[in-house]
């Protein structure tokens, strides 16, 4: 991850994770996400795939000597899921302007049935409350739709996607739009209001 600014590339990464991350299928980098709060708190989130081929959801904490560094060392896996194949990983991390919740889109990993499996986080937008600290996981946002005991993994916010790859959030209303990855000249664009 590169810092561009004024119109130049800085020669040294903001993070270099290369060693970490695997690339086989549709591996890789694949997002970066910023909270409203990165400028007092530094943490800042990737997703991406690693050499074993897991999907994985990190924290990372700005350098405590430069704006334009990431400590690398400081990295905290959140999540860690191994998809069933090397195809459909989901691809974007996003914080929505409204609720401040990080929006995670996993792909169902070649796998569709995972996709409609309760039990499950492949083929799933998931909604994760990380504003707990450097130490923290993650916690569920108690309005998650599935959250509490009813069969349902708690993280899950909406399901039934096959390769939720890209999304946006509407700056002003918060609602999401959705790009699913289908197949055989068939796309899939998802809205989903604020709440």
């Amino acid at each position: 991850i590169r810092v561009l600014r004024n119109g130049v590339v800085f020669d040294t990464p903001f993070l270099d994770i290369r060693s970490r991350v695997g690339t086989v299928g549709e591996g890789g980098l694949l997002s970066l996400a910023f909270p409203a709060n990165y400028a007092s708190s530094g943490h800042f989130y990737v997703f991406y795939t690693d050499l074993s081929g897991a999907s994985v959801i990190s924290r990372f904490v700005r350098s405590s000597t430069s704006p334009f560094l990431a400590d690398e060392t400081s990295e905290k896996q959140l999540l860690s899921i191994v998809p069933p194949g090397p195809h459909h990983k989901g691809g974007t991390i996003a914080f929505s302007p409204i609720d401040g919740f990080l929006y995670v889109g996993l792909g169902d990993g070649d796998d569709r049935p995972s996709a409609r499996d309760p039990n499950s986080l492949l083929g799933k937008m998931l909604r994760l409350d990380v504003s707990g600290g450097a130490t923290s996981e993650y916690a569920i946002p108690s309005n998650n739709p599935f959250a509490g005991d009813d069969g349902v993994r708690d993280e899950i916010w909406a399901f039934g996607f096959r390769n939720p790859f890209r999304c946006s959030f509407a700056r002003v209303t918060g609602a999401l739009w959705i790009g699913d990855v289908a197949a055989a000249g068939r796309e899939e664009i998802d809205f989903e209001e604020a709440g």
